[in-house]
């Protein structure tokens, strides 16, 4: 799950966090068809710490929400496990502790403003003023179960994924969820058949 996609969701016209993100900064950071200007809006909360947190106060809790909601179905689909892409887990602090393992994805910083000047079409100051707001790569890395380095071309990138994807297919640790939350529903379904027992007698 990508949670620069559910982003977009949560901020779709007429959506909750779009009405409080136009409340909140007006709508000159819309376009004229309704949907939200994200470059204009990138542009704002990225160059002003208080009005990025603003809108991540607005859209956080909404994208987390949908985001449990998703990893639940894959949960209750039988999946083992969920890789979930979440560009500022450890800025926001919130799902670091719900992570089985981590995986950060390393890159020199100049390789990474190039790509993103590639990929955002943004001048280089704004991208740069982005990747300064983010926490340091290298104190990320410190808190990583695996690392994966991706200056170099995609092939080298795949190939460690693939051993990272070999390890986590071997984790057993999806059947102490599934064994605590039989446990649950069982003392659950316990309780309410010995209430309703007691009140027949």
């Amino acid at each position: 799950m990508d949670a620069d996609v559910i982003a977009r969701r949560v901020v779709e016209p007429g959506r909750r966090a779009w009405r409080q993100i136009r409340e909140t900064f007006g709508p000159e950071v819309f376009q004229e068809s309704g949907e939200l200007d994200r470059a204009r809006l990138a542009k704002l909360v990225f160059s002003d710490p208080e009005r990025r947190r603003q809108l991540n106060r607005i859209t956080h809790g909404q994208i987390q929400l949908l985001m449990i909601w998703e990893t639940l179905k894959l949960f209750f689909q039988g999946h083992s496990f969920a890789i979930l892409d979440l560009p500022l887990l450890f800025e926001s602090g919130v799902a670091v502790d719900c992570m089985e393992k981590i995986v950060v994805v390393s890159c020199i910083e100049e390789v990474q403003l190039e790509r993103l000047l590639a990929r955002s079409g943004e001048p280089e100051e704004d991208c740069r003023r982005r990747i300064q707001s983010q926490m340091p790569l290298a104190t990320k890395l410190q808190h990583a179960n695996f690392v994966v380095e991706n200056s170099g071309g995609r092939a080298a990138t795949a190939e460690q994924v693939r051993r990272v994807l070999s390890v986590l297919r071997t984790s057993r640790a999806h059947w102490r969820v599934r064994a605590v939350l039989v446990l649950l529903v069982g003392g659950v379904l316990t309780l309410l058949t010995w209430l309703v027992m007691r009140r027949w007698s």
